[in-house]
C-alpha cells in the first residue's frame, strides 16, 4: 500500500509540475518513476499473498520482460534494413539497427550477470557495470518516449502571433521533400483554424548540397499553392533546429513585446524543440505532423541521443557515480 500511495503522491506532483511547465525533462523521469511505483504497488494491492506476489516479480523480471525487450530488438532490428532500403546506408538511418543489436548485447550482459557466478571480480564487475548503464539508459529512453507522447497529447494554447515552420533536407537541392511538405501543410491547416490570422514563419538556412534555402523552397511551395505569401517571413540563415528558434526569436522579439508562438515539426521532434524554446525563454508550443512509420523509430532514437547530449553533463556525472559503485560492489 506504501508504493501504491508514494506513486500516487509523485503522480499528482508530476501533474502539477506538467501544468506549471511542460517543456522540462525532468516531467519525463519523474512520471516514469511514478508510473512504476504505481504499478508495483496495484500488483502488491492485488497479489495478496507473499509467495504470489514473489512468483509475480520473478514472472515480470525473468521472463515478461525480457520476451518483450526480444521483441523489440528484433522489430528494431528489422526496422533497420528497412531504413536503408528506403533511405540509404547512412548513419542516421541505421540507428534502430545498432539499438536493436545493442539491446541484443545488454540482455546476454544482464543474463551473464544473473545466472553466471564467476569467481574473477573483474569478470563480475564488467557485468554489474554494463547491466547498471543498460538499465539506466532503458530508463531513460522509455521516460523520454512515454512523456513525448503525452507532451503531443498535452492541450495546446493555438492562440498565437506567428506560427514557426522548421526547416529539413531538400529533394533536388531546391524542392522540399515529403517530410517537410508535412510540416507545411500541417503549418498551413493551423493558419486557416485561427480566428485572427498569425503570420507564418518558414525557418531554414541553405545547406552545403542545396541550390536555395529551405525556407525559399518552403515560400515557392506555398505561392505555388495559392497561399497569401503577403503572410509568410523568411528566415534563411539557420542551420539546426535551435538556430531555426534562436533566429526567429531575435527577428521579432523585442525587449517590450514577447511573441507567442506556435512551431510546427513532425511529431517525434516535437519534445526536443520544446526544450530549446523554453531554453530560449520563448512562448512556444509545439504541434507536430505525422511521420512515416517506417522512417519513426530512427527517427525517435536520433532526438533520444541528441537529448542526452543536451544534458551530457548529467550523463557523466551519472556515469562516474554507477563506476565508482560497480567497484565498490564488487571488491568491497
Amino acid at each position: 500500500m506504501r508504493l501504491l500511495t508514494a506513486g500516487i503522491v509523485l503522480m499528482l506532483i508530476c501533474i502539477v509540475l506538467i501544468w506549471r511547465e511542460p517543456r522540462r525533462f525532468r516531467n519525463a523521469l519523474l512520471f516514469f518513476v511514478a508510473l512504476l511505483l504505481l504499478v508495483q504497488g496495484m500488483i502488491n494491492v492485488v497479489v495478496r499473498s507473499t509467495y504470489a506476489r514473489y512468483t509475480t516479480y520473478n514472472i515480470l523480471f525473468y521472463f515478461i520482460v525480457p520476451a518483450v525487450s526480444v521483441v523489440m530488438s528484433g522489430f528494431l532490428i528489422y526496422n533497420g534494413f528497412v531504413m536503408m532500403k528506403k533511405e540509404g546506408r547512412r548513419l542516421q538511418n541505421i540507428l534502430s539497427l545498432l539499438l536493436g543489436m545493442g539491446m541484443v548485447t545488454g540482455l546476454c550482459v544482464m543474463g551473464g550477470f544473473l545466472f553466471v557466478y564467476s569467481t574473477n571480480p573483474l569478470v563480475n564487475s564488467i557485468l554489474w557495470t554494463g547491466t547498471v548503464f543498460y538499465a539506466y539508459f532503458s530508463y531513460t529512453f522509455l521516460a523520454f518516449l512515454i512523456y513525448s507522447k503525452i507532451y503531443m497529447l498535452l492541450p495546446k494554447n493555438r492562440s498565437c502571433d506567428y506560427i514557426v515552420v522548421h526547416g529539413c533536407g531538400l529533394l533536388g537541392g531546391e524542392r522540399i521533400s515529403p517530410l517537410l511538405k508535412g510540416r507545411v501543410d500541417k503549418a498551413v491547416e493551423i493558419f486557416y483554424k485561427m480566428r485572427q490570422e498569425p503570420e507564418l514563419v518558414l525557418s531554414g538556412g541553405q545547406g552545403s548540397d542545396e541550390k536555395i534555402s529551405e525556407a525559399r523552397a518552403m515560400y515557392n511551395y506555398l505561392e505555388n499553392k495559392g497561399f497569401p505569401t503577403g503572410k509568410v517571413i523568411l528566415e534563411e540563415r539557420s542551420r539546426t533546429t535551435y538556430e531555426n528558434l534562436k533566429n526567429v526569436r531575435n527577428m521579432l522579439d523585442t525587449e517590450r513585446k514577447k511573441h507567442r508562438y506556435i512551431f510546427v515539426t513532425n511529431d517525434y521532434h516535437v519534445f526536443r524543440t520544446s526544450l530549446f524554446a523554453r531554453k530560449l525563454k520563448m512562448k512556444a508550443e509545439g504541434v507536430g505532423c505525422r511521420t512515416a512509420a517506417y522512417y519513426w523509430p530512427s527517427a525517435f532514437i536520433r532526438e533520444y541521443i541528441a537529448v542526452m547530449v543536451i544534458f551530457r553533463k548529467v550523463n557523466i556525472l551519472m556515469g562516474i557515480i554507477w563506476l565508482i559503485w560497480s567497484v565498490l560492489f564488487v571488491y568491497f
